[in-house]
Formats: C-alpha cells, sequence, structure tokens
C-alpha cells in the first residue's frame, strides 16, 4: 500500500467504518480492549486525511489549527537572511517581510479585480 493514493486509502477507511457500524451491536465497551474506541480513531484519520488531500487546515502540534504558509525561494531567502543577519529581533525582521508581502499581494488583488476581463479571450 506504499504507491497507494489518497482514493484508495480512504476508500478503505470508508470501507473500515462501514464493517465496524455494521457491528456496532458486538463492540467493546471495555477500555482496555484493544478494539475499543476503533470506529472513533477511524473516523479520525480519515478526516485527518481529507484535510490533508484538500490542503486548507492541518492539525499542528496539540491539535492547533494552522494555515499552510507556501514561500517562494525568494521569499524563503528573504525571511532566512533577515533572520539571519539582521539587526532586529526575528519577530520585527518577520513583520517587516510580511508586512511587505502582504502590501504586494493586497496591490495585487485590487488591481486583478478592478481589470475588465475581455470575453472574446478563452484564456
Amino acid at each position: 500500500m506504499s504507491d497507494a493514493s489518497h482514493e484508495t486509502t480512504d476508500s478503505t477507511l470508508a470501507d473500515a467504518l462501514w464493517w465496524f457500524r455494521g457491528f456496532a451491536a458486538t463492540r467493546q465497551t471495555d477500555e482496555h480492549d484493544a478494539t475499543f474506541g476503533l470506529a472513533e480513531k477511524l473516523k479520525r484519520a480519515r478526516s485527518w486525511l481529507n484535510s490533508l488531500a484538500s490542503g486548507e487546515k492541518r492539525l499542528v502540534g496539540l491539535h492547533e489549527r494552522e494555515l499552510g504558509i507556501v514561500l517562494t525561494e525568494g521569499e524563503f531567502e528573504m525571511v532566512y537572511d533577515a533572520l539571519r543577519f539582521g539587526d532586529r529581533t526575528p519577530k520585527e525582521e518577520v513583520e517587516q517581510i510580511v508586512g511587505k508581502l502582504r502590501y504586494a499581494y493586497d496591490r495585487f488583488s485590487t488591481e486583478r479585480s478592478a481589470m475588465k476581463f475581455d470575453p472574446d479571450i478563452p484564456f
């Protein structure tokens, strides 16, 4: 199963959940039993797998929800150089860099939303 796709893994988890629901009447109620709560664990595993596949949110640390951050190589170099060679505290350096990047992104978003798209252009 090392080359299994997300769909194959999700399907396998869904089958296991269906099986556990079908045998709910015989489920173990002793918390020391190895199968105790296995259906709930499989549900959480499936939910986690789907969140990874969607790329929206991931569980980090103690169940803290974090958004993924994507940096270009140039942006990473800016952050790395600022933290390595900067005179200010790392927090101040990162805030300045993030501020510049947000400004550029906001400007791009504003310009893009203000553009008039020609319906005759197919792309």
